[in-house]
C-alpha cells in the first residue's frame, strides 16, 4: 500500500476511533441520565408507598387501641384507659399517645392517594367505618358511666363491634396489598435500574477501553484526542449513580474518584494510595487484606469479596454490592481494577428483620400456594402441627391435609377473599398434628405474587383456649358455689353499681334481676335504716374499704328479716379498686336468742339485786342491835361472845350478797370503776382492818414488806382494797390456824407487783388453770372450808383486768402453800385536797349533837337506827312514808336525813329532789340508806342530790366514815 493509501488508511483509522468514542460518550451519558432520572422517580414512588403504608398502620393503630382501651374501661372502670379512646376522637393531647385524631390520620392518607383511585375509593369505606366504631365504643362508654353497665356489655358481647373491626381491617388490608403490590413494582424498577447504571457502567467502560485500544494504535497525532476521550469516559462514570473507585493491580487509588470522597467524606489525601481501605468496616479491610496477600502468594488476579461494609461521611457503616472490572495491562495482567458499589443497607436491613421474624419462636411463618402446598415453615409453625423440618422438607406436607374436613369450608371462603382482594382477615381453625391430636390456631394471609403465592402467619391458641376453658369453668364454679351459700351475694363496680346477684337473693326477693339492675338493692331496705346505711356504704365506697352493717331487707312475703351484710374490696395488681364482693347473712334468729338472753339476764340482774335488797332490810336492824349491845352496861360475857359470832356471821352475809351484785355487774359490763391516784400502802391498811378480826380469830402470824418509797396506782380504792381483803381472806380460809401470811409489795420497772403468799394447804396442779373460774372450789379444803361459795377469786381477777392488771396464782403442789401476785402499772403521785365534811362548816363543836331525820318504811330498821344514835344525844326524828318525811323536814329543819329508797308512796329520790327544792333546807345532809348498792343505784341517788350512800345494813363505823364529825357511839 502506498504513502498516500497508507495515510489515508490511517486517517479513516483515526476518524473510526473518533467516532466510537463520540458515540460511546453520547450513549454513556445519555443512558447515565436516564438511569438517574429514573431512579430519583422510582426513589418518590418508594418512599410515597412507604408514607402511605404507614398512614394505614396508623388508622388500625389508633382504632384498635381506642378499643383495647374501651375494654379496659368496661372491665375496671378507670379513665385512664380511656386515654387511646379520646386521642382518636381528638378530644385530648396525651403524651403517652402522640398521635392525631383517626379523622386527621384518614384526611392525611387521602393526601397521599391518588384522586379517583381504588385506593381512594375504600379509604372513604374505612371512614365511614371508623366513624361509626368510635360512635359504637361512644355509647358504650356513655351507658356504662350511666350505670348501665349491663347494657353497655350486651352492646360489645353481640359482636357489632368486632364484625366493625374485621371490615375496617379488610378495607385496610387490601390498601395495603394496593399499595405492597406498586412498592413491589417500585422496587423491581429501582433494582432494574441500579442493574442498568451498573451495567452502563460496565458496557462503558468496556467500550472505552476498546476504543483507548484502537487509539493507542493510532499514530502519536491521535494520542491528545485520546486523553481528551478518556477524560470525558470518566466524567461519565462519576456522574453514575453508583459510588466509582478505580486502584492499580495491587489495589493502590491513584486517581482521584469524587463519587467516592462524596460517599465516605474523605479528602483527596486521606483516599490516595492505601489510605480509601480506611473508610471499610474492619472486617471489610481484613478480607480484602486477605485477597491482597493470596495475590501476593499465589500470584494471579485480585479476588476482591462481593459484600463489602463502607462508612458513608456521617460515621454509618452501609452494606454495598460490588462489582469489579480488571483492566488488562498492554502487554500482560492487569494495569487497574475499575469498581462500582451499590448502597443496599435497607434492603439488607429489611431481610435481616423478616428473618429474625421468620426464626423467633412468636408466631409461626409460612410461605406456601393457596391450593395447600407448603414451600417454607418457620420452627415455630412446625411445633405447633407437630411435625418435624424432615416432613416438610420430603414434599409430603401439606396444609390442607393437616385441616380437619369442617373446617377446609372456612379455608376455601378466605382463600377466595384473597384471590380477589390479596389478602383476608385473620380466622380461627384448627390443624390435625402428626400424633392425631387437635391444635386451635389463629391464621391470617395474604398474596405475595402473580400466581397463587401466598404468605401466611399461624398463632398456637392453645394456652388462650386452655386458659379460657379453666376461666369459664372456675366462673362457673364460683356461681355453683355462690348460689348455693346460705347468705345472699352480690358484685357490684367500683362505685357501688351492682351487677350481679346469687340465686339465694332471688330466692329470698322474689325480684327478677332486670328489676334489682334497674332499681338497685336498696328497695329491699327498710325506710327506718335507708339513711344510715346508705351514708356509711357510700363513705366505704369512697376510701376503699371493707363495710360492715347490720338492717332489716324485704322478703318475698313482705316481711323484714335482720341481715350482717359485709362487703370487700377487691384490688388490681395497682392497688386499684375494681370490684366489690358482698354477702348479706341472716341473723334474725341470732338477733331474737341475743334479745331474749338480754332479757333473761336482765331479770337475773334484777332478781339478784331484789334479793340483795330483801335481804339488807332485815340486817339492818339486826346490825344496829349488835351496835347497841357493844354499848357499854349492854355487855356481859355470854352477850360478849353472841355479839362476835352474830357479827361475824352478818359480816359473812353482807360479803356473800356484794359477790353476787359484783358477779352480776362484772358479767354485764356494769361495774364502774372512781379512779384515782392512791398509795398501795393505803390500800393494804384498808384491807387488813377489814380481815383483822378473822386474822387474829386464826391466830395467823401477818408479814407486810413494804419499799421505802411509797408506791402508787390509779385504782378505784375500794374496790383494790376489796382485792386485797379476798386475797388475805382465802389466804386465813386455807391456812390451818397459826399459820404465816406474808404481804409483799414492790415495784418491777414501769409496774408494782402485790404479793400475798401463805403456807396453807396449797392447791393442785390440775386445779391451778381453773382457780379463777366461777364456782370452783378445792376438793381438798372440804373438811376445812369456812364458807364461801366459789366466786371471790373470779372477781378479784376480773377487777384487776378493769385495773389493767393481771392476777396469777403459784403452788408447789398440796400442802405447800400458794402464792397470789398482782402485777399493776405504776402511777405518778398527785397531790390532793381531802373531801371536806359536809357538817364541818356548822357552828358549833365539831362534835356536837345534831337534829337527825330517819325515813324508812321498816319500822324495825328505822327505831334501831334511831336508838343508836340517840344514844350519842343526837334528836331523833323517824318518819315511814315520803310525805311525812318532807312535813317534818319543813317544821324541824333537821342537820341530816337518813332517807331509804323504796317507799310505798314516793321513792327516796323524789322525797330528796323535794328537800333540795325547799329553800331553807339548804345545807340539810342527805345520806341514802338503802339496800340497792349497785353503781347505777349510786348514780342516781348522787343525781337526785344525796351526798352520801350507804348500803344496809349500815353500821356505826360506815356512818363515821362519811361524816367524821358526826357524834357516834365510837366517840
Amino acid at each position: 500500500m502506498d504513502t498516500t493509501a497508507t495515510s489515508k488508511w490511517h486517517r479513516m483509522r483515526v476518524l473510526m476511533a473518533y467516532g466510537l468514542t463520540a458515540g460511546v460518550l453520547v450513549v454513556s451519558g445519555i443512558t447515565a441520565v436516564l438511569n438517574a432520572r429514573s431512579q430519583q422517580e422510582t426513589a418518590r414512588e418508594i418512599t410515597h408507598a412507604q408514607d402511605i403504608a404507614l398512614a394505614l398502620e396508623r388508622i388500625e393503630n389508633a382504632l384498635s387501641d381506642a378499643e383495647t382501651g374501651q375494654r379496659g374501661f368496661l372491665l375496671t372502670g378507670q379513665e385512664d384507659y380511656l386515654d387511646p379512646y379520646r386521642a382518636a376522637r381528638g378530644e385530648t393531647s396525651i403524651a403517652v399517645i402522640s398521635r392525631p385524631s383517626v379523622s386527621e390520620l384518614i384526611q392525611s392518607a387521602r393526601r397521599l392517594l391518588p384522586s379517583g383511585s381504588r385506593q381512594e375509593r375504600l379509604l372513604d369505606r374505612v371512614d365511614r367505618l371508623a366513624r361509626d366504631k368510635l360512635s359504637e365504643l361512644e355509647q358504650t362508654i356513655r351507658l356504662y358511666r350511666s350505670g348501665r353497665m349491663r347494657e353497655a356489655t350486651e352492646i360489645v358481647v353481640n359482636g357489632d363491634g368486632k364484625r366493625m373491626m374485621d371490615d375496617i381491617r379488610a378495607a385496610l388490608v387490601e390498601m395495603r396489598a394496593e399499595d405492597k403490590f406498586m412498592l413491589r413494582q417500585r422496587q423491581r424498577e429501582h433494582h432494574d435500574g441500579a442493574e442498568r447504571a451498573l451495567m452502563s457502567a460496565g458496557v462503558v467502560s468496556l467500550l472505552s477501553l476498546v476504543t483507548l485500544a484502537i487509539l493507542m494504535n493510532v499514530s502519536n497525532a491521535s494520542s491528545r484526542s485520546l486523553r481528551r476521550s478518556e477524560q470525558r469516559f470518566r466524567s461519565l462514570v462519576e456522574a453514575a449513580s453508583a459510588v466509582v473507585w478505580v486502584t492499580d493491580a495491587d489495589g493502590r487509588m491513584t486517581a482521584d474518584k469524587p463519587s467516592w470522597r462524596a460517599f465516605t467524606g474523605q479528602g483527596r489525601e486521606a483516599a490516595a494510595m492505601f489510605g480509601w481501605m480506611d473508610a471499610l468496616h474492619p472486617e471489610t479491610r481484613q478480607a480484602i487484606q486477605r485477597a491482597l496477600d493470596a495475590r501476593s502468594r499465589e500470584g494471579g488476579a485480585l479476588r476482591w469479596p462481593e459484600r463489602w461494609r463502607v462508612r458513608r461521611h456521617d460515621g454509618q457503616y452501609r452494606e454495598m454490592i460490588v462489582r469489579c472490572v480488571a483492566m488488562p495491562a498492554a502487554e500482560a495482567g492487569t494495569e487497574e481494577w475499575i469498581g462500582a458499589c451499590t448502597d443496599v443497607t435497607e434492603l439488607a436491613n429489611a431481610e435481616s428483620r423478616m428473618r429474625c421474624f421468620a426464626e423467633s419462636d412468636v408466631i409461626g411463618i409460612v410461605f406456601g400456594d393457596m391450593s395447600g402446598g407448603i414451600r417454607y415453615a418457620n420452627d415455630e409453625y412446625l411445633r405447633t402441627i407437630g411435625y418435624e423440618r424432615a416432613d416438610l422438607d420430603s414434599g409430603a406436607l401439606r396444609w390442607d391435609a393437616i385441616t380437619p374436613p369442617e373446617w377446609l369450608a372456612v379455608d376455601r371462603r378466605h382463600v377466595e377473599q384473597a384471590r380477589r382482594t390479596g389478602t383476608c382477615p385473620r380466622y380461627e381453625k384448627e390443624y390435625v398434628r402428626k400424633n392425631g391430636s387437635r391444635v386451635p390456631v389463629l391464621v391470617g394471609f395474604g398474596m405475595i405474587g402473580e400466581e397463587d403465592e401466598v404468605v401466611a402467619f399461624v398463632l398456637d391458641l392453645s394456652d388462650q383456649k386452655e386458659a379460657e376453658a379453666t376461666l369459664r369453668r372456675r366462673e362457673e364454679e364460683f356461681r355453683t358455689l355462690a348460689d348455693n351459700i346460705s347468705q345472699l351475694a352480690w358484685m357490684a363496680d367500683p362505685r357501688g353499681g351492682i351487677f350481679w346477684y346469687n340465686r339465694r337473693w332471688f330466692d329470698y326477693t322474689a325480684v327478677s334481676q332486670r328489676t334489682m339492675l334497674e332499681s338497685g338493692w336498696q328497695a329491699m331496705l327498710h325506710p327506718d335504716h335507708a339513711l344510715r346505711v346508705e351514708d356509711k356504704l357510700r363513705a366505704c365506697l369512697q376510701n376503699g374499704m371493707p363495710w360492715e352493717d347490720s338492717f332489716p331487707l324485704r322478703g318475698a312475703d313482705g316481711r323484714y328479716r335482720w341481715f350482717l351484710s359485709r362487703a370487700l374490696p377487691i384490688h388490681d395488681e395497682r392497688g386499684n379498686v375494681v370490684r366489690w364482693f358482698g354477702t348479706h347473712t341472716d341473723v334474725t334468729a341470732q338477733r331474737e336468742l341475743e334479745e331474749e338472753l338480754t332479757r333473761v339476764n336482765r331479770r337475773k340482774d334484777e332478781f339478784i339485786a331484789t334479793l340483795a335488797h330483801e335481804l339488807r332490810n332485815p340486817l339492818a336492824p339486826v346490825q344496829a342491835g349488835l351496835e347497841l349491845l357493844k354499848l357499854p352496861g349492854n355487855a356481859t360475857p355470854a352477850a360478849a361472845k353472841v355479839h362476835a359470832i352474830m357479827t361475824r356471821q352478818i359480816a359473812h352475809l353482807v360479803r356473800l350478797i356484794d359477790d353476787l351484785l359484783d358477779v352480776s355487774r362484772i358479767t354485764s359490763g356494769k361495774l364502774e370503776l372512781r379512779r384515782e391516784t392512791i398509795s398501795v400502802g393505803a390500800v393494804l391498811d384498808t384491807a387488813l382492818e377489814e380481815c383483822r378480826l378473822k386474822l387474829e380469830a386464826a391466830g395467823h402470824e401477818v408479814e407486810v414488806n413494804l419499799p421505802q418509797q411509797p408506791l402508787h396506782i390509779d385504782a378505784d380504792l375500794v374496790r383494790m382494797a376489796q382485792v386485797l381483803s379476798n386475797l388475805l381472806d382465802n389466804a386465813a380460809k386455807y391456812t390451818p390456824d397459826g399459820g404465816r401470811i406474808v404481804v409483799g409489795v414492790d415495784s418491777r420497772g414501769d409496774e408494782v407487783l402485790i404479793s400475798v403468799t401463805d403456807n396453807g394447804i396449797g392447791i393442785d396442779a390440775d386445779l391451778l388453770p381453773r382457780i379463777f373460774d366461777l364456782f370452783t372450789q378445792l376438793e381438798s379444803a372440804r373438811p376445812r372450808r369456812r364458807g364461801g361459795i366459789g366466786i371471790g377469786l373470779s372477781i378479784t381477777r376480773q377487777i384487776v383486768a378493769l385495773h389493767g392488771g393481771v392476777l396469777s396464782a403459784d403452788s408447789a403442789g398440796p400442802g405447800k402453800g400458794s402464792t397470789f401476785s398482782i402485777r399493776l402499772p405504776q402511777a405518778v403521785p398527785m397531790s390532793a385536797g381531802a373531801k371536806a365534811d359536809p357538817l364541818s362548816s356548822r357552828p358549833g363543836t365539831s362534835l356536837a349533837c345534831r337534829r337527825i331525820l330517819i325515813l324508812d318504811d321498816n319500822a324495825d330498821a328505822a327505831d334501831t337506827l334511831g336508838a343508836l344514835l340517840a344514844m350519842s344525844g343526837h334528836e331523833i326524828h323517824v318518819a315511814h312514808t315520803g310525805a311525812e318525811a318532807i312535813d317534818m323536814a319543813q317544821r324541824l329543819h333537821p342537820d341530816i336525813a337518813f332517807l331509804d329508797i323504796g317507799l310505798p308512796d314516793m321513792s327516796g329520790h323524789e322525797v330528796a329532789r323535794a328537800l333540795r327544792a325547799i329553800a331553807s333546807l339548804n345545807g340539810l345532809v342527805l345520806v341514802a340508806l338503802t339496800g340497792w348498792g349497785a353503781d347505777s343505784d349510786v348514780r342516781q341517788s348522787r343525781e337526785a342530790g344525796f351526798d352520801f350512800h350507804l348500803t344496809k345494813p349500815v353500821t356505826t363505823a360506815a356512818i363515821k366514815a362519811i361524816l367524821p364529825n358526826l357524834k357516834t357511839p365510837l366517840d
